[in-house]
């Protein structure tokens, strides 16, 4: 699905930049995130609101990135809970 693949993208390159920066591979972790989607397809919120990475730029990014996407259109809005695991590809 191509909205899958466009997330993992997004949402991975906020997690590398700062690996990158750090080069520490002790640098992994997970991201909770809601999501508050409109019927339109719209991220009318996206919070950051826990997990072990505990990195504020990696959360900042990633809520910018996730508000900014296409989602489907939806019969009834509402919030999605997501939860992202992140560590070294090396």
């Amino acid at each position: 699905m191509l909205f899958r693949s466009q997330r993992e993208v997004s949402t991975t390159r906020c997690y590398q930049d700062v690996l990158d920066q750090k080069q520490d591979r002790k640098f992994q972790g997970s991201v909770r995130v809601i999501i508050s989607l409109g019927t339109d397809g719209q991220a009318r919120d996206v919070k950051a609101t826990g997990g072990t990475l505990n990195n504020k730029e990696v959360e900042d990014c990633l809520v910018n990135t996730l508000r900014h996407l296409e989602y489907p259109k939806l019969d009834n809005g509402g919030d999605v809970q997501y939860t992202f695991q992140f560590r070294p590809a090396y």
